[in-house]
């Protein structure tokens, strides 16, 4: 494989997608990186500083809804 050169989403910038990482996404049927790397990593950066993610994580503070309340947020909704 070559390096395949690939333009960020979100800054726009371009950068090398090498021989190696392109392997590894094969190997691991992952698609190609739409981020460049300082991009992916201010994203995750974000995810983990966000609270809702954070009280996921921590097993606590959101409130999951079983059917029943979901099929009334359904009606309430359209």
């Amino acid at each position: 494989m070559k390096n395949k050169v690939l333009h960020c989403r979100d800054c726009g910038d371009r950068f090398v997608f090498d021989a190696r990482q392109r392997r590894r996404y094969a190997e691991n049927d992952w698609p190609e990186p739409i981020r460049c790397p300082n991009c992916r990593s201010r994203k995750r950066e974000l995810w983990e500083t966000n609270e809702a993610y954070r009280s996921l994580m921590k097993g606590g503070g959101m409130k999951l809804y079983g059917r029943a309340e979901r099929a009334r947020f359904h009606k309430l909704g359209g």
